[in-house]
């Protein structure tokens, strides 16, 4: 869930860089094209390397192919003409693996020429990078295009209401004896003031649990861990981002508990195909 939050600052802070280095890229070719710097002295030698090393490096960011500068105009054009972000940035993706393949096998074949490894080193680093880069856009890209279909209702769990002072042993047996898949517990007046840890309940010794309150396995239900039932898509995101946790207590908009959102659950749906 944190990659979809990554995702414009990534692509913002890549645009940066770009066009700082390409500001430095011309800066220094028009230093080292002054006639009047001597090519030979220090300062000459090191600006027409500086002008040179800059260009390869932006000519490498424009190769069209995700994560770099090049793939990200090729996603926004395939985007464009297909109507669909998800498979701009598939071809962009791909595009990114694909060039990483070729700088590999172009670097050993360099090698086999040269007989140096340095290349093979390098390009192999770059390669890693391109591709890992492009499977993070790529995965980023599917769990996006699953939010808009992305339901409280469909993920609730049904849960129970029991006394804070109910030992584990008697709250894990009513749960079984029924259709609940989690533990709420409530003060004298039924107000809910815990949700209980499906982890922590379960590492409790069963020689231990008649005499183990189930409050001590739960998490006091804090803002961020009660959501309305309304939540979808992004905003569900978010609000499970703002506040971690393993369960959540969902409400209808009258504050009556609606279920337990577990974030296994969460996930699990958002790791399926689309």
């Amino acid at each position: 869930m944190t990659d979809i939050k990554t995702t414009s600052t990534k692509s913002g802070s890549g645009k940066d860089a770009f066009r700082t280095l390409l500001f430095a890229t011309v800066a220094a070719g028009a230093f080292a094209a002054n006639p009047s710097l001597n090519l030979h002295s220090i300062g000459g030698v090191l600006a027409v390397l500086l002008f040179w090393g800059n260009l390869v490096v932006v000519g490498f960011n424009l190769l069209p192919g995700l994560p770099l500068d090049g793939g990200r105009l090729l996603r926004a054009g395939i985007w464009a003409i297909a109507k669909s972000r998800l498979t701009g940035t598939r071809v962009g993706a791909w595009a990114g693996r694909i060039i990483a393949v070729l700088l590999v096998l172009g670097a050993i074949l360099s090698q086999g020429a040269t007989g140096d490894a340095t290349t093979v080193f390098v390009a192999g680093f770059m390669s890693l990078y391109l591709w890992a880069g492009a499977t993070q856009a790529l995965r980023t890209a599917e769990l996006e295009a699953k939010l808009p279909a992305l339901d409280m209702a469909t993920l609730l769990r049904p849960g129970l209401l029991v006394p804070s002072d109910l030992s584990v042993a008697e709250a894990l047996q009513r749960v079984w004896s029924g259709s609940a898949r989690g533990l709420v517990t409530v003060d004298a007046a039924d107000h809910p003031t815990a949700i209980v840890n499906e982890a922590r309940i379960g590492e409790v010794p069963p020689e231990r649990r008649p005499w183990t309150p189930v409050a001590s396995v739960a998490r006091s239900l804090e803002p961020g861990l009660v959501l309305p039932i309304s939540l979808t898509g992004e905003e569900l995101i978010e609000a499970v981002r703002k506040t971690p946790a393993t369960e959540y207590l969902v409400v209808h908009p009258d504050g009556a508990p609606a279920g337990i959102l577990s974030t296994v659950d969460l996930a699990t749906t958002l790791k399926r195909q689309p």
